[in-house]
C-alpha cells in the first residue's frame, strides 16, 4: 500500500515493485498524514535496500537502492532524501558524508 486505501497496483503497472521510505508518525510527532519518499523500480532488474541504522527515523525521509540492470556489471546506486524545512544543517552533512564514504 502507497497510503491508507491507496494501493501500489492503482498508481504502479505490475512490471514495478515499489519501495518506500515511510514517515515514522510518532518519532517525528507529525499528526497529519503524508511524508516519506517512493520509487517504483522494474521486476526484472535486481534491487538491494540499503538502510542505516545511525540515520534516526526522525531525522529525514530516506530510500536508498542499488539496482541491478540486466547485462551491466555494475550497480546503479538510486538515493532519495527528504529533510524537512525545521532540520539543522548538521543531519544534512552527516548524510553527505555517509554518501561519499559508500560511493568511495
Amino acid at each position: 500500500m502507497v497510503g491508507e486505501g491507496i494501493y501500489n497496483a492503482e498508481l504502479f503497472h505490475s512490471d514495478y515493485k515499489v519501495y518506500m521510505g515511510d514517515r515514522n508518525y510518532k518519532l517525528t510527532g507529525v499528526t497529519r498524514g503524508g511524508g516519506g519518499v517512493v520509487l517504483a523500480v522494474r521486476t526484472d532488474f535486481r534491487v538491494e535496500q540499503i538502510t542505516f541504522s545511525d540515520i534516526a527515523d526522525n531525522d529525514c525521509d530516506y530510500l536508498w537502492l542499488k539496482i541491478k540492470l540486466p547485462n551491466q556489471i555494475e550497480k546503479l546506486h538510486v538515493a532519495i532524501f527528504y529533510f524537512p524545512p525545521n532540520k539543522s544543517n548538521d543531519i544534512c552533512t552527516y548524510v553527505r558524508d555517509i554518501l561519499t564514504l559508500q560511493m568511495a
